[in-house]
């Protein structure tokens, strides 16, 4: 949920939506328990321990793993965006000041969904500060949107992001004059 008021200290903070990691790891959490009953299952009937220990690995490394992954994000609740006078920071975004930032534009996809999108200055010097993942995803929003950064639009309400994008325009102009 997104609260567009400004907080005392000058910073807008938006939560991840827990919900939605509840859902996807009580899903894959369910298809791990499956796995692990299976290969009971294969134990007590024909006491193959090889087939029953690779289907039990296979169910706890593909299902459990990120199945408990997902759902200690829905319980921690991290900050998906944090939007204050230094920049920008949280889950969906590595930390960038505003003087990293060129542009924030709201981004609608073709389904009508609408995204917050910040394009960056020097796009390369910003993704060699970060994982090969986000290296990844920042180098190929940048040719699909031309924004490097892209908070995706599960985390907003309908008709906030274009909020969100007015507030951090005025966040921007504020700490560059």
């Amino acid at each position: 949920m997104i609260d567009t008021k400004l907080t005392g200290s000058g910073e807008i903070k938006i939560r991840v939506r827990s919900a939605r990691f509840f859902v996807a790891g009580g899903i894959l959490a369910f298809c791990a328990i499956f796995c692990l009953t299976f290969a009971a299952i294969i134990l007590s009937v024909s006491s193959d321990f090889g087939t029953a220990f690779w289907t039990a690995f296979t169910g706890l490394a593909f299902f459990g793993l990120p199945g408990f992954f997902l759902l200690g994000i829905a319980i921690k609740q991290p900050i998906a965006l944090r939007v204050d006078k230094n920049g920008i920071s949280g889950y969906y975004a590595d930390p960038a000041t505003w003087h990293e930032i060129d542009e924030i534009n709201a981004v609608t996809d073709s389904k009508g969904k609408t995204s917050v999108g910040f394009s960056l200055m020097d796009p390369v010097g910003f993704r060699d500060k970060q994982t090969p993942w986000r290296r990844f995803t920042y180098w190929s929003n940048g040719r699909d949107h031309g924004h490097h950064v892209i908070v995706p639009h599960l985390i907003f309400e309908p008709g906030q992001a274009e909020k969100l994008v007015d507030e951090a325009r005025r966040l921007k102009s504020a700490t560059q004059l």
